[in-house]
């Protein structure tokens, strides 16, 4: 299906499907509203014939421009860009879709690291499963493993796996409320010049511009710690996933977000280079520190983990809480709690150096 990727920030997209008579404009019954001033009211029309799909300018004040010129009515094309006053909107003729043999329905939680590997060896991955700590475990795993042989720097892969996991887990919490007969569907996509991940769960989705707007307006940590108390989004993490991925797109109402890293940067403008606030910081380390317990040593057949665990108990071996998937979500959840809720982790104004930056962070982790 078409679609159009409206720019809400440099780095920031709402996505709409694109239908015969939406309309753009500035009054909130258009389909797409605009809050700048500079865009009409009434700004502009989709027309959908057939395979085709136009744009009909419907009078406004400052024009519409495709491409960089001004139109009463402009059949699009994949990629055309268009403007209506500031507001940049990509169009879209086609969503990419997943192969059907790079598409995978994981429903058991016994999987190989050889299997994994296998899985993840290619351009394309797709995976769908339901909402539950262990398969969303497995599901990153295979995410970490796709993402290994991207070949984007460590750094760079790294921040993407931390706004890959936070949009994991909201898609768990916030999307699909740990509802098992829900599922979550995963896409991977790395080509030449980008690395994209998409989540997508079956909830009825956020805002995630005025979960941003909020969190702006207002101190980050008391309304991170409002929104979690409240079991909603909790902000910092929607702020850290903005500033660890070069771009992201929602739609669905939010019930679909797509996560991108650029290898080298677009041709159109320099990315900004984003540098996270210390409560950021906190949060993506206290994250990360858990992630990288994902390891293939957690893993393994149902058979082989059945004979480890009776060689454990033959030796009188008790297992480790921290062990099961439930049992570290739990425990990473509960130290994001104490960050949220606890004032004595509120960060100190007088580090000022680097190096004291530093020191402090290593010391919450």
């Amino acid at each position: 299906m078409a679609k159009v990727k409206v720019e809400m920030t440099d780095c920031l997209q709402k996505v709409y499907d694109v239908r015969g008579g939406m309309t753009i404009g500035r009054d909130p019954k258009n389909d797409v509203q605009l809050l700048e001033l500079t865009v009409s009211r009434s700004h502009a029309r989709f027309i959908v014939e057939g395979e085709n799909i136009a744009i009909s300018d419907l009078g406004s004040t400052n024009g519409t421009k495709v491409n960089g010129k001004k139109i009463t009515r402009q059949l699009l094309a994949d990629g055309d860009l268009i403007e209506t006053g500031p507001v940049r909107i990509t169009f879209e003729k086609e969503t990419p879709r997943v192969a059907e043999e790079n598409l995978f329905l994981l429903e058991d939680s016994g999987i190989s690291e050889e299997k994994i590997a296998r899985m993840a060896d290619r351009s394309q991955m797709g995976l769908v499963f339901a909402t539950g700590a262990q398969m969303i475990e497995i599901a990153y795993r295979l995410g970490m493993k796709f993402l290994e042989r991207t070949g984007l720097p460590e750094n760079d892969n790294t921040n993407l796996l931390v706004a890959f996991y936070e949009a994991l887990d909201n898609a768990r919490r916030h999307g699909n409320k740990n509802d098992g007969n829900k599922r979550i569907s995963l896409y991977f996509a790395d080509s030449p010049d980008k690395v994209t991940v998409a989540v997508l769960d079956e909830g009825k989705g956020y805002d995630f511009a005025s979960v941003l707007q909020e969190c702006e307006e207002r101190d980050i940590l008391v309304t991170a710690r409002e929104r979690y108390l409240s079991g909603r989004m909790g902000g910092l993490g929607v702020r850290l996933m903005l500033k660890c991925a070069d771009r992201i797109e929602y739609e669905m109402g939010g019930s679909r977000i797509v996560l991108t890293k650029f290898k080298k940067a677009p041709a159109k403008k320099e990315p900004k280079q984003k540098r996270l606030t210390r409560e950021e910081e906190v949060y993506k380390q206290t994250l990360w520190e858990e992630l990288k317990l994902l390891g293939p040593e957690r893993f393994g057949s149902r058979e082989e983990i059945t004979d480890r665990q009776r060689e454990e108990e033959e030796a009188g071996i008790l297992p480790q809480a921290d062990d099961r998937p439930v049992d570290r979500l739990r425990r990473f959840q509960e130290r994001i709690s104490a960050f949220f809720l606890n004032d004595k982790l509120r960060l100190e104004d007088e580090i000022e150096t680097e190096e004291e930056e530093q020191d402090f962070l290593e010391g919450l982790r």
